[in-house]
């Protein structure tokens, strides 16, 4: 997961950007990935119970999804990706 936060980061600049928000009790960093550049605020976590862990895969997919998207200026369900990116920032923590 962390290799692709950072792969992410690399293949959509100024679009995709990641921060630790501390460590997990076994000392793994907790990541948050934020993405879009509005002033708005949406906030997606995943991943609270083990047993829950396609929900981080679901995140990840929807970071890439949304990311490929507003690169090619192209719509998902009716919705200009772009503009909702434009207005909107979107946090996700993958693996809570």
């Amino acid at each position: 997961m962390t290799s692709n936060i950072k792969t992410l980061a690399q293949k959509y600049p100024g679009l995709v950007q990641y921060r630790s928000l501390g460590k997990s009790p076994y000392g793994r960093d907790i990541w948050a990935v934020k993405l879009g550049r509005g002033d708005a605020t949406v906030m997606y976590n995943a991943s609270h119970h083990a047993r829950e862990w396609l929900t981080t895969n679901i995140v990840m997919e929807m970071i890439d999804q949304y990311s490929e998207k507003y690169t090619a200026k192209a719509t998902m369900d009716g919705y200009n990706v772009a503009n909702v990116l434009n207005n909107t920032s979107i946090w996700f923590i993958p693996m809570t």
